[in-house]
């Protein structure tokens, strides 16, 4: 009951959505298509590099304080905000203790709620003059030689820890170390790559878990359409340069449900 109410209640918060920088792209339209385009665009300017900024512990560790007072600067209704407040704050038992922070994963609300109260650290970032896009806490800055990386994650980090986060700097990748940055989960790159390798190698993990699974045929056939098809469907609407050949050659791999029909 608590999910679906709260699936409705998203509906109603998601009007104060342009309270959300516009490098911030969670809930834009098309999101991770929009995101792959723009972190290319921009990774593609003469000398620029990217810099991933991993927030430590990111769902867990945000000051739910941060989530009210975003909630307020953004004009949601009181009785909303009252309702959100006690909802974080009452979810404890005499067997599971209070805690004051962090947003519980899998609810429909929680990346809204982090995405509202993590707008306070961009609009830091952006004062700094930092360059970034950002997917909840997926935060990669783009930079060229004369403001380095080590600058960036620096800045970041006295930002992060003024509202009670912390940047782990151990895993923040860099272009200008020669390591791969990736947004959103797509390498930044001026050279596109496609993501059929990894989408089709997710694909034949999965179809080859569900040929094996003790299910009927009917229940496999829905699983593949559910959880199968969408990995190479979805990647060749969202990647900047498709391999046709490589998703042709998936679409023609025979499978035993193929087989046991």
């Amino acid at each position: 009951v608590t999910n679906i109410f709260h699936r409705v209640l998203l509906k109603r918060l998601i009007r104060h959505a342009n309270y959300l920088s516009c490098e911030q792209i969670a809930f834009k339209q098309n999101a991770y298509a929009v995101g792959v385009r723009r972190a290319h665009e921009l990774i593609s300017r003469p000398g620029m590099h990217a810099v991933s900024l991993d927030i430590k512990n990111a769902l867990n560790s945000l000051p739910r304080a941060e989530v009210v007072r975003a909630l307020n600067e953004a004009g949601v209704p009181k009785v909303l905000i009252d309702y959100i407040r006690n909802f974080l704050d009452l979810r404890h038992s005499k067997d599971v203790k209070c805690e004051v922070c962090g947003v519980p994963q899998g609810d429909p609300l929680s990346m809204f709620l982090f995405c509202m109260a993590i707008e306070r650290l961009l609009r830091r970032l952006k004062e700094r003059g930092i360059t970034f896009l950002a997917y909840a806490d997926d935060i990669v800055a783009f930079h060229d030689e004369a403001y380095p990386a080590g600058a960036i994650v620096q800045q970041a980090t006295v930002e992060a820890a003024a509202m009670g986060l912390a940047i782990r700097s151990d895993k923040c990748k860099s272009t200008m170390a020669g390591e791969e940055v990736t947004f959103p989960n797509h390498p930044a790159s001026p050279t596109p790559a496609s993501l059929a390798p990894k989408a089709i190698a997710g694909a034949e993990t999965a179809l080859r878990k569900i040929e094996n699974a003790p299910i009927t045929i009917h229940q496999k056939l829905i699983l593949v359409s559910l959880c199968v098809v969408p990995m190479v469907n979805y990647a060749p609407l969202v990647e900047i340069i498709s391999d046709k050949a490589d998703y042709e050659k998936f679409d023609r791999r025979p499978t035993r449900l193929q087989q046991n029909n």
